[in-house]
């Protein structure tokens, strides 16, 4: 069996719907946790600052079942002059490298500045009273 590096992910079954197919869901959210992998020259490993995703598309193109090795890769498209912003296009395909596009996605990620836990207590304690 291939190894698994961060950008793999073995399709177990609570992974699937119920006709045994990986759950489009599931997909996502690995596609969302790709975005960070594929950009990771300029998140937190790297830089230590610290991204959450603003928004993402997915086009699904094919489908897998359980045990199948799903890899995605991709791009960095574009990183604002401030680098607040991080725009990412990818794919992620069953069988490794070589395998079947099961989806293309893109997504932005966006600077989210770590805030100390005063701080969110007083902005939770803002919203309560919206």
């Amino acid at each position: 069996r291939e190894s698994c590096s961060p950008g793999c992910r073995e399709v177990s079954s609570h992974m699937c719907n119920a006709i045994g197919v990986l759950h489009g869901g599931a997909l996502m959210s690995f596609c969302d946790a790709a975005l960070f992998v594929i950009a990771r020259e300029h998140t937190f490993e790297t830089t230590g600052r610290t991204y959450v995703t603003l928004s993402m598309n997915i086009d699904f193109m094919g489908r897998c079942r359980e045990g199948a090795l799903v890899l995605a890769g991709g791009e960095v498209v574009k990183v604002s002059s401030d680098k607040d912003l991080i725009l990412v296009q990818g794919w992620a395909k069953a069988g490794g490298a070589s395998g079947r596009v099961l989806c293309v996605f893109r997504g932005m990620l966006k600077f989210a500045p770590k805030v100390s836990p005063s701080e969110h207590n007083k902005a939770k304690g803002r919203r309560s009273k919206l």
